[in-house]
């Protein structure tokens, strides 16, 4: 879903987070999903586990997370990659965040 934004939130002190995107059609949607660890299914990178049944998409459907200093890329069995927009958020909460913001200006 070219040019679709998404926005995905950890939901605070949890080990879930919420999704939000529009696609090509303009209903807006939210699905949830869990944060697991490094390890879980013999992975070596932290996942996303999505619900995406209230859309009409599988139940836990596995994105696996990379990581840079400024970005983040969630890469779905399906081939999609959904990658953050750099310093997009003018509501960064942690210093690590802004720091790496910063330093990419």
């Amino acid at each position: 879903h070219p040019g679709c934004e998404r926005r995905v939130a950890q939901i605070a002190g949890t080990r879930f987070a919420s999704i939000r995107g529009v696609d090509e059609d303009g209903v807006p949607w939210v699905a949830g999903a869990s944060i697991a660890c490094a390890d879980y299914n013999g992975v070596g990178k932290e996942q996303l586990i999505v619900d995406f049944t209230a859309r009409g998409g599988g139940k836990d459907v596995v994105a696996v997370a990379d990581y840079s200093a400024t970005s983040a890329t969630l890469t779905f069995p399906d081939g999609n990659a959904w990658t953050m927009v750099p310093c997009s958020n003018p509501n960064l909460k942690t210093a690590q965040q802004r720091a790496a913001c910063a330093s990419a200006k």
